[in-house]
């Protein structure tokens, strides 16, 4: 139809780095059930993601599959923080600093595995209202 917007705007972007192929689609399908006008940026690593978050302004919230170390050293949290993004991190390295009892863990929210839709949906509310 002539004219018609696919309703995506910035307010509408997520980033989502996660190695996985499967998990990944879980993922995009999760997000994409949350937020129909969702752009959802799909990528198996941070190097990847930062190169496409520099066409985009703004990010509504970000899945990392990275421990919290990680994620301060590749200053990740700065790149999406400045974009006004939201961070949810998942993964073994994550994973194992929360049980190591890491401070730097505490920074941002865990997604345990396994997890499911719901508790991913659960994840994201929590994080926009934080």
């Amino acid at each position: 139809m002539r004219g018609k917007s696919s309703g995506r705007t910035a307010d509408h972007i997520y980033l989502i780095v996660v190695r996985d192929r499967v998990v990944l689609q879980d993922l995009v399908d999760t997000v994409r059930e949350f937020d129909r006008n969702a752009l959802v940026l799909a990528r198996s690593n941070c190097t990847d993601a930062i190169e496409a978050l520099k066409t985009r302004g703004r990010l509504k919230l970000a899945f990392l599959e990275a421990g919290p170390g990680c994620v301060s050293r590749s200053r990740m949290d700065v790149v999406i923080g400045d974009r006004g993004g939201k961070l949810i991190l998942l993964g073994n390295e994550a994973e194992s600093e929360l049980e190591a009892d890491d401070r730097e863990a505490q920074r941002w929210p865990l997604l345990t595995r396994p997890f499911t839709t719901q508790a991913v949906l659960r994840k994201m509310v929590w994080a926009f209202e934080h």
